[in-house]
């Protein structure tokens, strides 16, 4: 079975960005499929909220800002997509 085109670009996209993210990148695409969500919406919510991972809140692994002034942790990034 061929890559999935979207995670080739996404890993380009995260590797010019030196994102973090890159090694999440199939996870993000298959999470994204799973939920029927934009897989580009997760891309854009890790942008503004973490600089796609860059600040994250140190031991966070939460490059979304999910909860706010009450910052959620999680255990790993695949959590956080997963949430």
């Amino acid at each position: 079975m061929p890559e999935d085109k979207r995670v080739i670009v996404l890993t380009k996209f995260f590797k010019d960005k030196n994102s973090s993210l890159v090694s999440h990148t199939a996870y993000f695409i298959q999470t994204a499929a799973t939920y029927g969500l934009d897989w580009t919406l997760m891309t854009a919510i890790s942008s503004t909220e973490s600089g796609f991972g860059k600040s994250m809140p140190h031991g966070s692994n939460n490059p979304f800002g999910l909860g706010g002034t009450h910052l959620m942790r999680f255990s790993s990034v695949d959590e956080a997509i997963e949430y």
